[in-house]
């Protein structure tokens, strides 16, 4: 199956704006890295224990709207960040 959207790869990708920036273009580097960071937490939440899950979906959470933002989408400061910090206990 093949997928086209008619733009053309002339090396560069699409933002939520609806700009058109190089795929070097330092905000696509940080959507790569922060892309990578929610992988990591998901693999760390998925051997994690039912008590610990939580934490790491909030920081999931946080990450996928750091991306957001980053890609240009509009939110209010209000859906930013969970109500409450995370913290990690150590037993």
């Amino acid at each position: 199956m093949s997928l086209y959207t008619k733009t053309g790869d002339s090396g560069q990708t699409d933002l939520l704006t609806g700009g058109r920036v190089g795929k070097h273009h330092p905000a696509v580097q940080v959507l790569a890295a922060l892309d990578e960071a929610s992988a990591a937490i998901g693999l760390v939440k998925a051997m994690a224990t039912a008590a610990e899950k939580d934490i790491y979906t909030r920081a999931q959470r946080n990450v996928m709207r750091v991306m957001a933002l980053v890609a240009g989408q509009p939110c209010d400061s209000a859906m930013l960040f969970c109500e409450e910090p995370l913290t990690w206990n150590a037993a």
